[in-house]
């Protein structure tokens, strides 16, 4: 299985850059973006998960915004000091242990807005190299998925992190609710619209969920 099973991808864009960290080559951002789209297409059709065969008998790939470079930000990373173990809501009422990892700041279109990472506990260490950005933004329940997407962060975090929401990825229960995605926090609601990334799933690509 090539994507994990909360369906949460790791960030790409270009061209915004903010005060706290060297502007992004749109060029680099960019150039793997529909290489990276064309293999979770192929993984979403061949593989188990998460699209039952139903879906799969009509699904003809996701759909996504255009490559959008005014997403490519570079964010300035803030670790969160002790970071305790807490039960993460998830949509399904199944709670998944997650700890606080750290925030990343960002600007745009000169507007300061930060999203906070979450690192999951229940996993083995050698496991656990990524951290979880839920969030959601202006274009839920519009273009893309109602409780929101997932941004996946691989380590090493620095200081100055680069962060793509062209590779923003919808939770696992946007194609069957029977998966345990968390429910992004408050302090992770974006008043602005998104639009890059992954949109809604929906009976144009696939049988509904």
């Amino acid at each position: 299985m090539t994507r994990l099973w909360i369906a949460v991808l790791i960030l790409q864009i270009a061209g915004c850059s903010n005060s706290d960290g060297p502007e992004m080559d749109s060029d680099n951002c960019l150039s793997g973006l529909a290489d990276h789209r064309a293999e979770t297409d192929a993984s979403f059709a061949a593989d188990e998960y998460p699209l039952s065969e139903e879906q799969k008998a009509t699904f003809s790939g996701l759909d996504y915004y255009p490559p959008n470079a005014a997403f490519c930000l570079t964010a300035r990373f803030e670790a969160t000091a002790s970071g305790e173990t807490f039960n993460m809501p998830t949509y399904n009422e199944k709670p998944l242990p997650f700890r606080e990892y750290g925030t990343f700041k960002f600007e745009v279109d000169d507007v300061s807005y930060s999203l906070t990472a979450y690192q999951r506990m229940d996993l083995p260490k050698e496991k656990r190299q990524w951290v979880l950005v839920p969030f959601k933004d202006a274009t839920n329940g519009r273009d893309t998925y109602g409780g929101g997407r997932y941004l996946e962060i691989k380590f090493p975090i620095e200081a100055a992190t680069e962060i793509d929401f062209n590779r923003a990825s919808n939770p696992w229960c946007a194609y069957d609710p029977k998966y345990t995605c968390p429910i992004p926090p408050v302090k992770n609601w974006l008043k602005i619209s998104i639009e890059a990334g992954e949109k809604d799933f929906s009976t144009d690509n696939a049988a509904s969920p």
